[in-house]
């Protein structure tokens, strides 16, 4: 919760860099995004008969699965998101609470990296959580879903390879990051960073362990997804590695500050794959294109919702977290 004698509504927004740097960061991240997608592109082209001939012989039933797959994994993350407004006591109503999550996600098509945290946490907040709770809910909720998706391909990536079972052992190092004696430190430098703008509470390890749980069907589903793709394209490929590379790539476009990791997410699973460059960039484009629909679809009907309801937010008074 918010520290002592704080305002739990007044207008308090996350700081972020400072304006200098943030616009450093921003144009680093566009040239590191145009030249991935310039490799991408690079790659289709110097490939293409092979992307062609995949792509005449796509399986529409089977991208329509990976499709139902992807909205279901969005869904498991938009659920993770209500429980973290929960543990930080502001329990909210499911229908309430995915109407913001899938509004707010559109926003990370928008140039800056910040705009779906900005969306997702000011939507919740005009729906009545305050701002203190909503902000640090929607970061956190970020945060566990990236330490839970190295979770998810370290749990995958032995069943890749005979000598790949050292990633096991990265699972109980990424648990014990999520544990209040790491945690407490990071905090309070954000608080600091902020100006004690964004207070993020520490939560009990088992409440963010089970949080963490919450989000790895998620992951599993966005992995499969992706494994799915592949299939439609007939490739021959191992659909365990195409799921754990679908899952590492997604951290680092959620990492690089691009919009929707665009063209970071389709070279990191290009590594990772298994795949020839050509058709694994194939898959990552094609799999984009169905999250892409699944953000738009979920997106629109949510603002629709919005936009209907029209009425004057429920305020949601905090519980203290625990």
């Amino acid at each position: 919760m918010a520290a002592p004698g704080s305002d739990l509504n007044a207008p308090a927004r996350p700081s972020g860099p400072t304006p200098g740097r943030g616009r450093w960061l921003r144009a680093a991240g566009i040239v590191v995004g145009l030249l991935a997608v310039g490799f991408c592109g690079w790659t289709l082209i110097a490939e293409w008969s092979t992307v062609r001939a995949a792509v005449s012989a796509a399986d529409p039933a089977v991208v329509t699965a990976a499709a139902v797959g992807g909205l279901a994994g969005t869904i498991c993350v938009a659920e993770q998101w209500r429980w973290v407004l929960g543990a930080l006591g502001a329990p909210t109503g499911r229908r309430r609470a995915w109407t913001w999550f899938f509004a707010g996600e559109l926003g990370k098509y928008v140039p800056g990296g910040v705009w779906a945290v900005v969306g997702r946490g000011e939507l919740a907040h005009r729906g009545g959580v305050p701002r203190a709770v909503a902000y640090p809910a929607t970061l956190l909720s970020l945060g566990v879903f990236c330490l839970s998706g190295g979770i998810g391909w370290a749990a995958l990536y032995p069943f890749t390879g005979p000598a790949r079972w050292w990633t096991v052992l990265l699972i109980p190092v990424l648990l014990t990051v999520v544990h209040p004696a790491v945690l407490r430190p990071v905090f309070a430098i954000l608080g600091r960073v902020s100006r004690g703008r964004l207070i993020v509470p520490v939560l009990p390890w088992p409440r963010m362990l089970g949080l963490v749980g919450v989000t790895l069907p998620g992951w599993l589903l966005l992995g499969a997804t992706s494994a799915l793709v592949a299939g439609s394209l007939g490739l021959t490929a191992d659909p365990v590695a195409v799921a754990g590379a679908a899952i590492a790539a997604w951290v680092v476009g959620v990492l690089v500050p691009v919009p929707a990791g665009a063209g970071i997410r389709e070279v990191a699973f290009a590594v990772g794959s298994g795949l020839p460059a050509g058709p694994a960039v194939l898959v990552a484009a094609l799999a984009r294109v169905v999250f892409v629909v699944v953000d738009l679809a979920t997106g629109l009907l949510a603002l629709t919702l919005l936009r209907r309801t029209g009425a004057p937010p429920r305020p949601v008074v905090p519980a203290p977290p625990g």
